[in-house]
């Protein structure tokens, strides 16, 4: 179960309640660029000559959160440290009309430039300006992209895993294995590089396992998926602030709340029944069966104002109840065996292209397979009369005959019930 218990404060006292269950968290911060954006841009009158001591103000639309600051001798302004999201940017100065333009829209990481031209006005008149603010990043030669709240929980995932939209990004990919067979590493690397290169940071927080080498998109504390604000993902180009990695940055921002309360209420279930067929499950006698599985996932997301324009708080919580039949196979005795009679074939070795894969018949002539009778020597060195009949039969017959020796053993395949409740 994934809780949403925790706090992180900002600016004017944002709070956001977050909780990640079963977490190492690494000693390691990085406040300024890891979570946040950056506005910067001039101002200038209709001559082109710049303006200084304008005033800059940046208000959030869905928090009222205002962000204020002045242009330098040059007539240019910096924002740094802007929370993500969607403001309303107004330019003012002395003797000049105001300038207002809305729907600038901040992403994680972004770093974008918005300049104003004020017009001479001994009355000053505020005039609203609606245009679009450039969505190519030009003060960088940063690699990426955006994965925002939206895409995490519209587009229909496996498992439920927003982070897996990782590998949508340019230089991604997530079937390449470069660690040893066996280990316990994610697979996917980016630009051809070692897993280890990349790093995973929430919230600001290092969020990448120390142990072992796990690719981007597997963090070592969960995101849950309705708890993702938006992350970025750089493949390249990053800059010195922002780690030592030479793979992926991924940076990763919690949802917040808002002046207005939001809420989600939710059940995603998947079942066998509701699955569609194999595509090469074509044989009609012996189709292929396919494991049962009944999955439900089920939580809530629940934000709002505690002080409007100041105070916010945002929770969220999941379950997962799962039953999974998992195919098992186990290696038994055939019947001949289970009666002390032991077969081998005559003219090579014992294998499993001697019989029938269907029924276990013998596929070579009966003259070319000889037995010995087990149950004629003695029981410290052949057939156990005395516990062994009792094992047999609590032990199934074989139903797999493409396992073990052809004559003597045989497979038996079963589904096992594997309960995955948390």
């Amino acid at each position: 179960m994934t809780h949403t218990i925790g706090k992180r404060f900002a600016h004017t006292g944002k709070i956001i309640l977050i909780a990640f269950a079963a977490t190492t968290v690494s000693p390691l911060f990085s406040f300024g660029q890891a979570v946040s954006a950056q506005l910067v841009g001039s101002v200038g009158d209709s001559s082109k000559s710049r303006i200084v001591s304008a005033n800059i103000e940046a208000s959030n639309v869905d928090t009222g959160l205002n962000i204020v600051t002045k242009t330098n001798s040059s007539g240019e302004y910096t924002l740094p440290n802007i929370l993500p999201g969607r403001y309303t940017v107004t330019a003012k100065a002395d003797g000049f009309g105001a300038v207002e333009i809305k729907d600038v829209v901040l992403e994680i990481g972004d770093a974008k430039t918005l300049n104003f031209s004020l017009s001479l006005n001994k009355v000053t008149q505020q005039a609203e300006v609606v245009e679009s603010v450039p969505t190519v990043d030009t003060g960088s030669t940063q690699v990426g992209a955006v994965v925002e709240s939206r895409q995490a929980v519209d587009l229909p995932l496996n498992g439920r895993d927003a982070m897996t939209l990782f590998y949508l990004q340019a230089g991604t990919n997530p079937l390449d294995n470069q660690s040893p067979s066996g280990s316990q590493q994610q697979v996917g690397v980016v630009d051809g590089l070692p897993l280890g290169t990349s790093e995973v940071r929430v919230e600001g927080i290092l969020a990448i396992n120390s142990s072992y080498d796990y690719a981007p998109s597997h963090p070592s504390f969960p995101v849950p998926q309705e708890a993702v604000g938006e992350y970025r993902v750089n493949t390249s180009g990053d800059s010195s602030n922002d780690g030592p990695s030479s793979g992926a940055e991924v940076k990763a921002l919690i949802k917040s709340g808002t002046n207005a309360f939001h809420g989600s209420l939710y059940e995603f279930n998947r079942n066998t029944a509701l699955e569609a067929n194999y595509f090469f499950n074509t044989n009609a006698a012996n189709p292929v069966q396919q494991p049962a599985l009944h999955k439900n996932q089920f939580g809530f997301a629940f934000g709002g104002p505690i002080r409007k324009n100041r105070t916010f708080f945002f929770g969220t919580a999941e379950w997962q109840r799962q039953i999974e039949n998992d195919p098992e196979e186990a290696t038994v005795y055939t019947s001949s065996l289970r009666q002390g009679t032991f077969q081998y074939y005559t003219l090579a070795k014992n294998s499993t292209s001697l019989v029938n894969q269907q029924t276990g018949a013998p596929l070579v002539p009966a003259n070319t397979i000889d037995t010995v009778n087990l149950t004629t020597i003695p029981s410290w060195t052949g057939f156990d009369s005395v516990y062994l009949p009792g094992l047999l039969k609590n032990l199934p017959a074989p139903n797999a005959w493409n396992v073990g020796d052809g004559f003597n053993t045989a497979g038996y395949r079963y589904q096992s019930a594997d309960v995955n409740n948390c």
